[in-house]
């Protein structure tokens, strides 16, 4: 089941000693290189179906899914609902997604990259 999810949701989870993985979801690695959710992985969305058993082998552990856009054709939700049809029970999508996250001054990875 795929559950919605804000970031003062996330938060509370966390206080609570709930264990989430982190999933940036996308269509290349390039925006995740720059910024992401501290401890996040990266999942391209092409390869959702291919790479979920590596990089997620708990199909019960709580999966946060994000992107850097939202919308109707947001990265994030495709990927929750292969995630899903692959059997994995506890999903969320985070709302507002990165943007809405880190302009929320919750923790990223950043890296500063100088203009040319």
């Amino acid at each position: 089941m795929i559950r919605m999810v804000t970031k003062a949701d996330v938060l509370a989870k966390a206080a609570n000693a709930d264990v989430l993985t982190f999933v940036e979801v996308g269509p290349d690695s390039s925006k995740f290189k720059k910024r992401h959710i501290v401890e996040s992985r990266f999942l391209p969305l092409g390869r959702v179906r291919e790479l979920a058993s590596v990089y997620l082998p708990d199909r019960t552990a709580e999966i946060v899914v994000y992107s850097h856009q939202t919308g109707p054709e947001d990265p994030a939700m495709i990927a929750a609902h292969e995630l899903e049809l692959l059997g994995y029970g506890n999903i969320y999508y985070l709302i507002g997604g990165l943007e809405d996250w880190y302009w929320g001054s919750y923790p990223v990875n950043a890296v500063h990259i100088p203009p040319q």
